[in-house]
């Protein structure tokens, strides 16, 4: 009686074993269960991105919901996967696509938004990153060097103009 019993539940084990999708038996459990919790399907994100859907869904705004459909929309996506590290991963988590900004951009962009900064962090993702004043001492510091101003960031210019002064000392 006993022998059976255990053969049932071996057979029984073996069947739901063999109902559960590949991908559920390497998920751990609490992400499935954040993933149900939030709507989506188990596996179809990282937990990384699954932790941002949880944190921009509880939020009622345009830019969180513009967040969420980027990350949906890249979902599938094997460049934004676990794979993706540093500036990348640091764009994908701010929802902007990678290479649109420098990691400083990113950093403080999430600032921005971590400080509810909007007006801050649409400059940012605005792309001005040059002020009048500073397009104003790049334009006087390039013509000091005889170079065309719009051929070098400000950065660079100050780097050309500093090796001239090294080399006449």
């Amino acid at each position: 009686m006993k022998f059976a019993s255990l053969i049932a539940a071996t057979a029984a084990a073996a069947t739901l074993a063999g109902a559960l999708p590949a991908s559920a038996e390497r998920l751990p459990a609490g992400e499935a269960q954040l993933a149900r919790s939030i709507g989506v399907t188990p596996g179809a994100y990282t937990l990384s991105e699954l932790t941002l859907l949880k944190t921009l869904k509880a939020e009622d705004s345009s830019e969180a919901r513009d967040r969420i459909a980027f990350i949906q929309k890249n979902a599938g996506d094997v460049t934004t996967r676990d794979s993706v590290s540093g500036p990348a991963q640091l764009s994908l988590s701010a929802g902007v696509t990678p290479g649109t900004l420098d990691t400083n951009e990113l950093q403080r962009l999430n600032d921005a938004r971590r400080e509810n900064d909007a007006f801050r962090a649409d400059y940012i993702l605005s792309g001005e990153r040059e002020n009048s004043q500073n397009a104003a001492a790049k334009a006087q510091l390039a013509g000091s060097l005889g170079v065309d101003a719009d051929a070098y960031t400000l950065a660079q210019l100050v780097a050309l103009n500093s090796n001239r002064m090294n080399d006449n000392d």
